[in-house]
């Protein structure tokens, strides 16, 4: 007698699936006629962990404590994360100033018309009151000495035409009686202040500007695109708030390190001179003088970083 043949297994098989699945094997013994949907409904449901780390900041590994607290705000992280975002700023314009120093006294400079007039120094002038006393005429008296026509130059002047270029200046005023390396970096503070005052008050004005021009921005669009002019005016508006700073820049990079020549103590000093003897607030913004190089270096300054 042949022996029975075996049940058929086709209803009891299972296609194996490729897919992760922490489903229970009971479950999805039940489930076996949806097998092409298990996987992703039991991994979706049982797979809550993440193999993802927090970002950190590379600058002083700030940024991790920052986004794993969300309890609420850490206030010496972000005094820690505001702290080392100014010295970096700081240390930045520390790298440029030399090179703005030199640039300054470049251009206030004074240049001889004539190539022939050159400034003596003092110590190479004629004593006047030497050739007063070996005058034998009397008419020379009420006369001015020749000497006296010479330009005199104080002795914490830098001659004329000494320097060639940005860096000429540098090494002259490294080298020059008085000054020194230190003196490539008068104006720091006052430069590292109106840089970042002026970082966070741009986009301040710019959300402002286009909170109130949105309603007209479909009208302005047939005059020039809109998104030129709004962050053209703000960095304009931003350099016109922040001009009274540069004037107190300019002043201490052009005074003199020597300090019974010094005009100004400090940059607090120097605000407060010019404003109480230049015409105050007004003087200070409105003066012609310093009024229209400021929009003309802010406008130029605003297209050129736009389009270029």
């Amino acid at each position: 007698m042949a022996a029975p043949s075996p049940a058929s297994l086709r209803d009891l098989y299972v296609p194996p699936s490729n897919a992760w699945s922490f489903v229970p094997p009971a479950l999805a013994h039940d489930n076996s006629t949806s097998a092409g949907n298990a996987p992703l409904a039991g991994s979706s449901s049982s797979n809550q962990w993440s193999t993802r780390t927090a970002p950190s900041n590379p600058l002083f590994d700030l940024g991790s404590s920052l986004a794993g607290d969300d309890s609420g705000l850490d206030v010496a992280s972000l005094a820690k994360e505001l702290l080392a975002s100014l010295l970096l700023q700081y240390a930045t314009n520390a790298l440029v100033q030399p090179w703005e120093v030199g640039k300054t006294l470049l251009q206030v400079q004074w240049v001889p018309r004539e190539t022939g007039d050159v400034v003596h120094d003092a110590a190479e002038d004629v004593d006047d009151e030497a050739e007063l006393s070996d005058s034998s005429n009397d008419d020379s008296y009420f006369a001015d000495p020749p000497c006296w026509k010479k330009a005199r130059r104080p002795d914490y002047v830098i001659p004329v035409g000494s320097a060639d270029g940005t860096w000429g200046m540098m090494k002259k005023v490294a080298s020059f009686r008085g000054e020194g390396w230190l003196a490539l970096w008068k104006g720091l503070l006052t430069t590292a202040v109106q840089n970042a005052l002026s970082s966070a008050l741009q986009p301040l004005i710019y959300s402002l500007l286009q909170s109130i021009f949105s309603p007209l921005l479909p009208s302005l669009s047939s005059f020039g695109t809109p998104s030129v002019l709004l962050p053209v005016a703000s960095q304009v508006l931003t350099g016109f708030l922040l001009s009274p700073l540069d004037l107190v820049r300019t002043r201490l990079i052009v005074q003199s390190s020597v300090p019974r020549h010094r005009t100004y103590s400090g940059p607090l000093d120097a605000l407060r001179q010019i404003l109480a003897h230049e015409g105050g607030l007004r003087g200070a913004y409105l003066h012609p003088h310093l009024l229209i190089p400021t929009l003309l270096d802010s406008t130029l300054h605003a297209l050129f970083t736009r389009f270029v």
